[in-house]
């Protein structure tokens, strides 16, 4: 897709969430924000960013997801069940960047960001997020805050080996399923094959596009079958 600057691309319409009404920080409950004086909970920022990220993704595919840069700031409070509209307009067509606008109901502008493809992806620095120990909750205030300054790190350990494997197996259970219901000879323009260890030794990104051919030709089957009928 090729773009000009200052050319507006389709806006997304969306019922926004509050996505935190259970999370602790009460900001997100309407009994806490409205003693702040806000009109009821706040929708949390991670969801105004994936609102505002939806045009990006639209207008850039997959190369955004894969190497793209984004920033947003959130200008007032979006509401549990408004409808918010996030449009975007292209700023700089080489690099490709998009100026970013989540607007409610009213017309407000709750939130601006950018983003974009940049030239090069550069890799993260791991020496930029050194390792921090979870501090106590602070209070809601400026103050609690500066620039640069990091919340806590998380632990955890990050089993590929078997995530794969869970996936890989739901793949084969699925494809088996299919290969009962299909008429004979789907499977073989699908070029889908018998052998078991032909299933453990295909990474999992392989058995999802295998798995999406199966669907598809399990659809054109029961096409089939009911022109017949």
């Amino acid at each position: 897709m090729r773009f000009e600057a200052g050319q507006e691309l389709p806006c997304y319409e969306v019922i926004a969430k509050n996505y935190g009404a259970d999370h602790a920080n009460k900001i997100h409950s309407d009994e806490g924000a409205t003693r702040y004086g806000f009109a009821g909970a706040l929708v949390p920022g991670v969801g105004l960013y994936a609102y505002l990220a939806r045009p990006a993704v639209d207008a850039l595919g997959r190369e955004w997801l894969e190497r793209g840069a984004m920033s947003a700031k959130f200008i007032k409070p979006v509401y549990d069940g408004e409808k918010v509209q996030a449009r975007a307009t292209t700023s700089n067509n080489d690099p490709v960047e998009l100026r970013l606008e989540l607007f409610n109901s009213a017309g407000n502008l709750c939130a601006i960001g950018s983003a974009g493809l940049p030239d090069s992806a550069t890799a993260p620095d791991p020496n930029e997020y050194p390792f921090s120990a979870h501090a106590q909750l602070r209070p809601a205030s400026i103050a609690s805050f500066s620039i640069g300054c990091a919340l806590g790190s998380f632990e955890f350990d990050l089993d590929l080996k078997g995530r794969n494997a869970e996936v890989s197996r739901q793949c084969r259970r699925d494809c088996a399923d299919l290969r009962f219901r299909l008429p004979s000879g789907f499977l073989d323009r699908a070029g889908q094959r018998n052998s078991d260890a032909q299933h453990r030794a295909r990474p999992v990104d392989s058995y999802r596009e295998r798995y999406a051919e199966l669907r598809n030709c399990a659809r054109r089957g029961a096409a089939v079958g009911s022109r017949a009928s």
